[in-house]
């Protein structure tokens, strides 16, 4: 999910040649992203697009995790006790 969202996105802004300054391209890659991550990710002032992507994938990865133990049958307290 997020590295391939990430790859194409980094695709499109090389292919077209955006110039943009720093913030805007940071918008433009949260505006992609999952509705839970971007929630998450826009209420943080994030300076660089190389921090908005790291971000992302700890956010993406935590995601992917807790479903994982969802599916485990572990609770809430339980996910976050790990």
């Amino acid at each position: 999910m997020f590295s391939e969202y990430t790859e194409e996105f980094n695709t499109l802004v090389a292919n077209i040649d955006i110039r943009e300054i720093e913030d805007q391209i940071v918008v433009r890659y949260l505006e992609g992203l999952n509705c839970i991550i971007y929630g998450d990710l826009s209420m943080h002032h994030i300076p660089s697009i190389s921090e908005c992507m790291n971000m992302t994938k700890c956010c993406s990865n935590f995601i992917q995790g807790t479903h994982i133990k969802q599916d485990l049958g572990l609770n809430h307290f339980e996910i976050i006790m790990l």
